[in-house]
Order: structure tokens, then sequence, then C-alpha cells
């Protein structure tokens, strides 16, 4: 084949490839946090690593297309940044990283009706680990840093939208989060600090009939996409270092 043929055949397939309408996917009533684990090719240089493919995510039921890029750095470690989250019409899917350093990631169920409202799960991110966590719409997302100078990196699905942002209390009751500093060592802003309590809060986002019973791990790498179920119980630390070691496992 020539290389005119070459380039024909390329644009034929680029023009006719189109995102499935529908996907076949464990997630059958709506998405779900997951922890994603992009594969890191290692050689003496180093590695690398693809750590964004928006078919992949496709392959993993992940249907969200993400417009915005965003970092974040935390100078000292027990800095907080949370719960946010963005509403309808401008409602939210993220995908975070952690570039430099090591943060807690944590994801808070407030779809209305939810049986695991006001639940969360949990998980630590890592420069090292490379794990991402994908939080869908209708979940709030927060953090801690745990080293100094940590850099998040995050893709959302919305551009940011002041009229639609929204957030929880770090320290609410009933989401009873056990963060790994004492209050007086959080760094917060202020912010932050006067957003609402979630038994005051009236939440836009509907329950689809999935509720928020586990968090899978899933490997992103070739040929094939897995995803592993893990049931989240037990203390925070318990369950960031056991998702890690089942992730570490593949």
């Amino acid at each position: 084949m020539d290389a005119r043929k070459r380039s024909e055949v390329t644009l034929s397939i680029a023009i006719e490839w189109q995102p499935p309408t529908m996907l076949a996917s464990p997630q059958s009533h709506g998405p779900l946090p997951l922890i994603i684990v992009p594969e890191r090719h290692v050689d003496a240089r180093g590695w690398f690593s693809e750590t964004f493919n928006q078919q992949r995510l496709y392959n993993l039921g992940i249907t969200s297309r993400f417009v915005q890029d965003n970092q974040s750095l935390s100078k000292r470690k027990g800095t907080a940044r949370g719960f946010h989250f963005q509403s309808p019409p401008a409602a939210q899917a993220k995908l975070i990283n952690v570039a430099r350093g090591r943060i807690l990631d944590i994801v808070v169920d407030i779809r209305r009706g939810s049986p695991s409202y006001g639940m969360y799960v949990s998980a630590e991110l890592s420069a090292e680990n490379g794990q991402q966590v994908y939080v869908p719409p209708g979940f709030a997302h927060g953090f801690v840093s745990l080293d100094d100078d940590v850099l998040v990196s995050y893709k959302v699905s919305a551009y940011y939208s002041p009229v639609h942002d929204g957030g929880l209390r770090w320290d609410d009751p009933v989401i009873a989060f056990p963060w790994p500093f004492e209050r007086t060592e959080m760094i917060l802003s202020e912010k932050d600090r006067r957003l609402p309590y979630l038994i005051n809060f009236e939440s836009p986002f509907p329950y689809e009939g999935n509720p928020l019973t586990e968090l899978r791990v899933c490997s992103v790498c070739e040929p094939t996409d897995s995803c592993i179920p893990i049931m989240v119980t037990g203390e925070v630390d318990f369950i960031g270092s056991a998702l890690a070691r089942r992730a570490d496992s593949r």
C-alpha cells in the first residue's frame, strides 16, 4: 500500500469513528466513582504513561467529555479542600490526578433519595502510585494533602460557573469523615469554612438507582481494560492502603 492509500485509510477511520451512544457497562443505573490506574511502561530511563485516553474511559463506562484542566498547589500538609461540586445544568464530572506528593481523596454521595446519601469513599493518590479518581456528577469531592508542596491536576466536564458553585462543610457531622489530622492542624480557606451542613442542603442531583456500596479499581492498559470490584469498609487509612495493594497486584 503506497503512502497515498495509507493516508486515505487513516482519514476514513478518523471520520467514521463515533463514541458509542450506549455502552455495555456494569454501571447500568448511573456512574459511580472509580479508581483508574493507567499503565506505566518502565525502562532504564524511568517510565512513560498515557494518563488520559477518552476512548478507554468510554470502555469503562465513563461518558463524560472533559473540557477544562485545573491545577492546585497545597504548600503545607494538612491542607484540605472541599467538599465541592457544581449544580446542574453546570454539574461537573472530575478526573483527579496527583502530579507531586500525596493526597487523601474523598468522594461523598449527595444524590437525593440515595440509600448511601452522605456516605463517602476515599483512597490515597500519589505521584508514585499514579492512580486517578473519577468523580461523577452527583458526588461532592474533597482532599487533604499528606505532604508539603502537593500538586494536584484534574479534568472537569463543565466550565467553572460561579452561580452553580457549591459545597459542604469539611467537618459535617453526618458525613463524619475521619480526617488524618487534628482540627488545629487543618488548613482551609475561609470559603470552605463557611460552607453549609448537609442537613441544610437540598440536593439538585437525582438518584439513578446505583447506591455507593463499593469502589472499583480499573486498570487502563492494552489490549483490554478491566475492573476489580472492592467492598469499601474499615478505617480510612485501611481503605486507601487496601485499594493501593489491589491495584499494585494488577
